[in-house]
Formats: C-alpha cells, structure tokens, sequence
C-alpha cells in the first residue's frame, strides 16, 4: 500500500523538477530560443481589371523613359503586372541583434518564376556621437519613398517618376552607408552612401558590345554610385514635418538590345537631386490627415551608340544629354482604427534628350491619377482598392487612355519590426 502511495508521489514531484528544470534554461541566456531572430513572412496577391489586355498593354512604352530589367514601364517589375489575378510577391523578414555591437536585417524576396535577397545588410548599434554604420545589400536612404518595402507603401503601386528612374524596385545595392543623428531638439540626419552602381533605371556598371562589334562598352570593377542625404523633421503641435534633400551621382552603362539593329546603348554618367517634403497632422490617437510628395530631377550625359544596320561600321555614335524631372504628391486619410483613403497625383513633366545638340522631341506632361481605399481588419492584414487614370503610355506615337482598377491582399504573419514614421 505505501509502494501505491508513493508511485503518484514521486511522479507528481517528477514532473515539477520538469518544469523547474524547464523554466530555468528559458531564462538561460544561452537558451536556443533566445537565440531565434523575429522572423516574418508577407505576402500579397492582386486582381486587376484593364481596358487594355496584357499584350497590347506590354508592348506600351514611353520614349526616354524605358528603364531595363523592369518590364516596358517604370512600374512594372511584379505588381500588378497582369490583367486578372496576380501574385505580386512574397516576403520573408529575419532580423535580430547580432552581439551588443551591430543588428543583421534580411529580407529575402519570392516570386512565381523568380528568388533573391532584397536586403541583407547590417548596423552597428554601439558607436558614439550619433554615428551609424550600414553595410551589405539594401535599400537607398534617397528621398522619401526609396526606402519602404511595397507593403508599407500607401498605394498599390510606385510613383511614376520613381519607377523611371530607379524602377519598381527601387534604388538598391551593395555598398555601404554612414549616418549622423545631431544632438539637437529637433531631428536632423545626414548621411552617405556607395554602391556598386548596378541600378537600372539610371544608372549601371556592366560593359557590352554591339551587333556589328564595332563599339565595346567597358564594364566598371569598382563601386561607381555615390549617394547623400539630409532629413529634418520637427513638430508645431499636432503638426509633424519632415523634410529631405538628397543627390545621386554615379555611371551609366545602359544597354537596350544593342546586339539587334534598331537597338542602342548609352555610356555617361548620371546626376539625381531630389526633394521630399510631409506634414502630417494628428486629429486624434486614430485619425490623421498627411500630405507626401517628392520632386525628383534627373541629367544623364555621354555618348550614344545606334545600330542601324547588320554590317561593320553600321553602329553611329553621338552625345547625348537628357534632361528629366517630375514629382508625385498624395494626400492620406486616415478615419478611423481600421480605415484609410487617399488620392495621389504623379507627373513628369519634363522629358527632353538632345543628340549632338539637336532636340529629338520625346514626349512630355505623362501624367496618372490615382485613388485608393483600404481597410485592415488587424494589423496584420490589408485589402485596398484603387483606381488609375494613366495617360503616360504610348504605342507608337499615340498616347493611350488606360483606366485599372486594382483590388489588393497583403498578409502577415510571425513578427515583424515597426515601419519608420
């Protein structure tokens, strides 16, 4: 009897050294799940609606404004790129303090035919002075909305003049970027950056050689893009105003089928200077009213190379500058916990390219309108409906009149850090 007593005694004293046991090499810090970064997966799929079908849709172009490796148009690359259903994209995030002196931040992106590292980069946390350290592959600190991944973004697509120059997806490399935080009572950031120079809306390291080899195009070793920065920000209030200048600087090598006559290839260099300005005023804890817009100008210089035809000498070569610049501005509601709205106006309105100083005529004022709603029912999940008006796509010489609307999913789960202001 006292045997059948103690058998329950002793498991139920078992079981507590378990937990205890348990408890105490959680709160180790050697513990493997202290070691897990916050890890998180998004992703997002659209339906589209066009009055054009997808074939005479991407056979669309805009003289002067074709940037490589993102489709026929600055906002493709991706999004929304079909009519009908779509998978725009998914994203897997890891991110974690490596040791008390630097943080690693990875985001790995996944499409249907395609994979690859958006960013994989790390800071340092632990230099004096407001000094900051960022090194790896990311995303450019230009501007305003250079720096947001698509899901933190207030519409379903890029601003047209961003697309252009730095395509959908965005002015990004491998480089290495240093940051200064004044010690004041407003905040004032200055920073700078150097990539290798591999964007393709504006900019390019990679060499090439024509159809007729009669041009060959060196490529660059080293890294070739220089960027900087200031933001400032301050508040009057329930006023909060950010403000930004920043400038690009760096090598073109730009190759538009210059192995098929008809095509042609640009060697220069290009210049950015860009503009950012929001206020955002608080109505209450839930409701905001925010006004963004950034004005960007873009100058690229150097010499042209045509091919004209399938023989030797066939290829011309002329300089070549070209003067570009647009803006987009947008205004965001926000009504309540759970409801937002918002239009926004994108324009380029300067598009001008002289050949041996004579103007080619490229079209101007390309203009699109755009509204959206969406409604997140969590924090962790968002459908937004939009509405475009694009008059900035030609076929041929005609300027097409194309009207889409957009209804977009984007999901979260796992645990992601806060998006910046």
């Amino acid at each position: 009897m006292l045997l059948t007593l103690a058998i329950p005694l002793m498991a139920e004293d078992y079981s507590a050294y378990l937990t205890e046991t348990k408890e105490k090499k959680s709160g180790s810090p050697f513990s493997q799940s202290k070691l897990i970064p916050d890890i998180s997966f998004i992703a997002d799929f659209s339906g589209v609606y066009r009055n054009t079908d997808n074939e005479a849709y991407n056979a669309m172009s805009t003289s002067g404004l074709t940037p490589a490796g993102g489709g026929d148009h600055g906002d493709a690359g991706g999004m929304n790129t079909n009519r009908g259903f779509n998978f725009n994209y998914g994203e897997l995030t890891l991110q974690s303090a490596v040791d008390p002196y630097f943080e690693l931040f990875a985001v790995f992106h996944f499409g249907l035919e395609h994979a690859g590292i958006e960013e994989a980069y790390i800071n340092s946390t632990a230099l004096p002075g407001g000094v900051m350290i960022r090194g790896g592959k990311f995303l450019s600190s230009f501007g305003r909305l250079n720096s947001q991944h698509a899901h933190s973004q207030d519409f379903a697509d890029v601003p047209l003049v961003n697309g252009y120059f730095f395509t959908a997806e965005g002015l990004g490399d491998v480089g290495l970027q240093v940051t200064w935080t004044a010690p004041l009572d407003i905040y004032f950031l200055a920073g700078a950056e150097i990539f290798r120079g591999s964007n393709e809306g504006s900019f390019g390291i990679d060499g090439y050689t024509d159809l007729n080899g009669d041009i060959a195009v060196k490529g660059y070793d080293y890294p070739e893009l220089y960027t900087g920065f200031v933001k400032t920000s301050f508040d009057i209030d329930d006023l909060t105003i950010l403000s930004g200048i920043s400038g690009a600087f760096g090598q073109t090598r730009t190759n538009r089928n210059i192995d098929e006559v008809g095509g042609y290839g640009l060697e220069g260099k290009s210049a950015i200077a860009g503009l950012d300005v929001t206020l955002r005023y608080q109505i209450d804890s839930y409701r905001h009213i925010a006004f963004q817009m950034e004005y960007l100008f873009r100058y690229m210089g150097g010499d042209r190379y045509d091919v004209t035809g399938t023989n030797p000498g066939d290829t011309t070569t002329s300089s070549f500058n070209r003067y570009q610049a647009g803006f987009y501005a947008q205004v965001i509601m926000r009504a309540s916990t759970r409801w937002r709205f918002g239009i926004r106006v994108d324009l380029v309105h300067l598009n001008r390219e002289k050949n041996d100083g004579a103007d080619i005529g490229l079209p101007e004022n390309l203009y699109r309108l755009g509204a959206m709603t969406d409604y997140s029912p969590t924090e962790f999940s968002r459908f937004r409906l939009q509405y475009n008006w694009d008059r900035s796509r030609f076929t041929g010489t005609k300027r097409e009149n194309n009207h889409e609307v957009i209804i977009q999913c984007n999901v979260s789960i796992g645990a992601h850090g806060a998006h910046s202001f």
